[in-house]
Order: structure tokens, then C-alpha cells, then sequence
């Protein structure tokens, strides 16, 4: 590859630090071809349309080995690091249109560093086949045709070999430019369609990652959201950019809120995209849901239940939907058992088909006792009922309830404290003035001090 970039006379093949670059072409077996390499000498003050820079990455460590531990890489101050500097940035300088990191051993704490020099423009990657068969179509083929071929290639190449796909996507959004300077790629399909390969093959990419990768697996999050913001579809971009919050957040809520800003843009994401959204929205759901081994015990509140409620129904998962059922029946009991009456009521609310005897529990802590008397008297829990009749000093329905129930001393000692309580309304005397058996004035006693004690009657009663 370098002998064959040597020989063309558009092409410029530097090493910023001729010494570092035989090292590392010696250690990687390539001896010999420093006669290939100019120096940054050599070039400083002429210009080719591509400028090949060799090894860089090794003058860069060199600099940080020079500087020592804990100094700051923008302290160059002694001759060796000084003279490294001026070197690289000739060496960067010389190309007009198309500039080229080649790394020898293709490390990729190598990479990580020469990518550090493209700050703000992002790089394709290429292997030495790939970089010379892109260097000979770069003036042979038109940019529309040479994009094509490009995306063609990546999407055949996307279940054989990911990586190699991702590159021949990457380059074909590095050749697109903007639409608007010469020599840029014009036609809007063939734009759209590289974009959105591109955010495909990131998106995959990103899928295939372990669990604890994802969540420093920034770099295809962000060259997926960028590419599709860049086809005008602002919210499936940064729907796509919240995966990272839904992986990585340290609150289960904020995870849950990213969830639910990426399904809600499901339906306007492409086809193939939603797909992988989906997917990884669903397993992300199923951790907070605790159905993975690394799930939490995280008990969501009101606000977050509906919330897990409606990803769960946007992603039309039956797995999913059973799993947000039993945590919705699990969630509710832990709410009613520490007395938080309105959590607890979103939960079983959310579900389709809630136990009536946690609805009646639910019912009674917010004090919704009609309601929850009704619930109790359908599933045949007539004393439970009584007991919701009580708190609302409804006679009638107690007394009815009793009867139901086959207690008639109950429903007699009911009706008593009813007439009781109606005839003692304001004129409270008139109790003691009734010519009353011992037997009825006992009665009659024992209902008066039920009511007081049932605080719904003013004492004077």
C-alpha cells in the first residue's frame, strides 16, 4: 500500500516523526519501506491533494511519554516534545482534499489516539484494501455512483461482517459532503439511504455490544442519532441518543422516562430501525421490570407505573405485557402494605383485571368506602361490607347487609341505633323521657354509645 501511494504523483506519504514510524513499520514486520516516508522538512511549505500521515498515533504517545505523569498535554515546552509537535502539525497540514491516518499496528488504543486528531470531523475507517481501492475511484467515479456502490456494500456485507459493514457505511457518509459544495453527492435518495444504513449498522452494532459495554458505547449511539437527525428526522435521533440514558441512568425513573421518549418515537423511525428500538427497548424494560439478573427492586410510584404501562403497550410485546401485569399485582401489595394508598391505586388501576380484594383494601385506605362496600358485598365478603356500612353511618345498608347475612340480632341492634339516632336529632331528652322496658332501655343505651363511638353523629345525640 505505501509503495503503491509512493508512486502516485496526487499522493504524499509523511511521517511526522521519520524515527517513530521506521520503529513501528520494524516491529509490525515492515522493514524497508522508510525510503517511502518524507519528512515533515521535506513537504513543510507544498500542498497534495492527499497527504497519507504514517503512524501517528506513535508521536502522540511520544509527546505524553515526554511530558511524564500528571502533566498536562498542552505544557510542550522542551525541544523533543516541541519538535514532535511542529512535525505532526506539517505533516496534518499538507492535504488539500482528502487527508489519511495510517496506522501501522492497528491497535486500538492506536486508533482511539489518531482519532483524537479529527476532533469535529468525523473519520471512516478503512483497511489497506479498502484505502486503496477508495484512493483509485476517488477521481474515477462520480460521488453519486461511488456512494452507491458504497451503501451497496455495506448492506451486503451487514450479516457477514458487521464490522466491515459498518466501515463501508461510514465511508460512504464521509463521501456524501454537503449538498451544496462541488463535488458532494446531490441526489436526496442516495443521501437518505446512506444516512440510514449508517444509523442501521451503528444501531446493530451497538446491540451486539456486552451489557456493560453499552453503557460506555457512545460512539455508534451517537453516529446513529447524528445520522439521522442529518435525513430531518430530529425526534427518532434523539430517541435513539436516549438508549444511552435507558442504559447507563443510576435512577430506574430516568431510565424509565428515556423508555418512554424512545417508544414514543417508534412510529415515525424506519422500518429497520424501529425494529432494533423496539428490541432493545424491551429488553432494557424487562431489567427494570426485574426479569434479567442484573434487574433492580425498584417499586415505581403513580407517575412511573403509568408511565411502564404505556411502553409496555406501545411495544406490543405479550412478554412484556405479562411481566408489567404481575409487577403491577406485586407493586400494588407493597404500596397497600406501607399505607402509600395512591401509588397503590395506579397499580392496580393499570391493571386489566385487579383482585377485588386488593381494590376493596385500596378502596378503604383512600376512604372510598361505597365503593369499597360494593366491591366486598359481590364477592360475598358480607361482614367486610358491614364494616364499610360502619364508617359510613349508613344504617339502612347495614341492617340490610346483617339480614343478608342471616344475623338478625345485628340487624335488630342496627335499626335500634337508626331509630336512635333519628329520634334523638336535636332534641337529645327526649331519650329519657321514653317510658322504656329495662330490657329496651339496655338496647337503646348499647345503640347510642355505638353511634358516639362511630363519630358520625354530633354528640349531643
Amino acid at each position: 500500500l505505501l509503495r503503491w501511494m509512493g508512486s502516485q504523483p496526487d499522493i504524499v506519504v509523511v511521517a511526522a516523526d521519520p524515527e517513530l514510524a521506521r520503529k513501528a513499520m520494524e516491529e509490525s514486520g515492515l522493514g524497508g519501506g522508510d525510503d517511502l516516508l518524507s519528512s515533515p522538512l521535506k513537504v513543510k511549505g507544498l500542498e497534495w491533494p492527499t497527504c497519507c500521515v504514517v503512524a501517528p498515533s506513535r508521536v502522540v504517545m511520544a509527546v505524553k511519554d515526554a511530558a511524564g505523569p500528571g502533566c498536562p498535554e498542552a505544557e510542550v515546552d522542551d525541544l523533543r516534545r516541541r519538535r514532535l509537535v511542529d512535525g505532526l502539525r506539517v505533516a496534518l497540514s499538507r492535504a488539500t482534499d482528502r487527508l489519511v491516518l495510517l496506522e501501522i499496528d492497528g491497535r486500538d488504543a492506536a486508533r482511539a489516539l489518531a482519532s483524537r486528531l479529527t476532533k469535529g470531523v468525523e473519520p471512516a475507517a478503512y483497511d489497506a484494501e479498502e484505502l486503496q481501492e477508495a484512493l483509485e475511484t476517488a477521481s474515477a467515479v462520480e460521488p453519486d455512483e461511488l456512494v452507491r456502490r458504497l451503501v451497496e456494500d455495506a448492506i451486503r456485507f451487514a450479516d457477514v461482517d458487521l464490522a466491515r459493514a459498518r466501515r463501508r457505511a461510514a465511508q460512504a457518509e464521509q463521501r456524501l459532503g454537503q449538498p451544496d459544495v462541488p463535488g458532494a453527492v446531490r441526489d436526496a435518495q442516495i443521501r437518505l439511504r446512506a444516512f440510514e444504513v449508517r444509523a442501521l449498522l451503528e444501531l446493530r452494532h451497538y446491540v451486539q455490544l456486552p451489557r456493560d459495554a453499552k453503557i460506555l458505547a457512545a460512539d455508534p449511539l451517537e453516529n446513529a442519532a447524528r445520522c439521522l437527525r442529518s435525513t430531518g428526522n430530529e425526534e427518532a435521533g434523539d430517541a435513539v441518543w436516549r438508549l444511552m440514558e435507558a442504559s447507563a441512568a443510576p435512577h430506574p425513573g430516568r431510565r424509565l422516562k428515556a423508555l418512554d421518549d424512545i417508544t414514543a418515537a417508534l412510529n415515525i423511525a424506519p422500518s429497520a430501525i424501529r425494529a432494533v428500538l423496539r428490541d432493545q427497548a424491551q429488553a432494557y424494560l424487562m431489567e427494570l421490570l426485574g426479569d434479567e439478573p442484573s434487574g433492580t427492586t425498584w417499586t415505581p410510584g403513580g407517575e412511573d407505573i403509568k408511565r411502564m404501562t404505556g411502553v409496555a403497550k406501545r411495544l406490543a410485546s405479550e412478554a412484556c405485557r405479562r411481566r408489567v401485569e404481575d409487577a403491577l399485582l406485586r407493586w400494588s401489595e407493597i404500596h397497600l402494605d406501607a399505607a402509600r394508598w395512591n401509588d397503590a391505586a395506579a397499580a392496580l388501576e393499570s391493571h386489566p383485571a385487579p383482585p377485588p380484594l386488593l381494590m376493596a383494601r385500596c378502596c378503604a385506605g383512600l376512604r372510598q368506602w361505597r365503593r369499597a362496600l360494593e366491591i366486598r358485598e359481590q364477592i360475598g365478603d358480607l361482614a367486610g361490607a358491614m364494616r364499610c356500612a360502619r364508617e359510613l353511618a349508613d344504617f339502612a345498608e347495614s341492617s340490610r347487609l346483617a339480614r343478608a347475612a342471616g344475623d338478625a340480632r345485628t340487624a335488630t341492634l342496627v335499626e335500634a341505633m337508626q331509630s336512635v339516632a333519628a329520634a334523638t336529632n336535636g332534641v337529645h331528652k327526649r331519650l329519657f323521657e321514653m317510658d322504656l322496658t329495662q330490657a329496651e332501655a339496655k338496647v337503646m343505651k348499647e345503640a347510642a354509645e355505638k353511634i358516639l363511638s362511630w363519630g358520625r353523629v354530633p354528640s349531643r345525640a
